[in-house]
């Protein structure tokens, strides 16, 4: 079985002149934090009223990110009952949604690579 890290990318570097117990310490509560599921990939959005639109200004977005979205409300959910994203660029992503009179439809989302 291969790898599931991308080849490419570079591991942990360690930086001169640090001290290795704290080094040490703040590697080991990244690893378990990431062991966890706590990949500082999610984020939380509140959908424009009125609008079939909105985007989300987020700065770990790319033009190849996977973008999952989970509505936190009832009217969230209606708003979300069809969607997709439109847009995916260095920064922002827009997502597509149905257009909805309340100010309280919320979502979850999450950013993969």
């Amino acid at each position: 079985m291969g790898s599931l890290a991308p080849r490419s990318y570079p591991g942990i570097t360690y930086p001169t002149g640090t001290n290795d117990a704290e080094w040490m310490q703040r590697a080991y509560v990244l690893l378990n934090e990431i062991l966890r599921g706590k990949q500082n990939v999610t984020g939380e959005v509140t959908l424009n009223s009125g609008a079939i639109s909105t985007t989300v200004s987020d700065d770990r977005c790319n033009p190849t990110s996977v973008i999952l979205v989970m509505p936190t409300t009832t009217t969230g959910s209606v708003a979300l009952s069809q969607w997709g994203v439109l847009t995916r660029t260095n920064g922002s992503f827009t997502i597509r949604h149905n257009s909805t009179s309340t100010s309280d439809c919320m979502a979850t989302y999450a950013i993969f690579a």
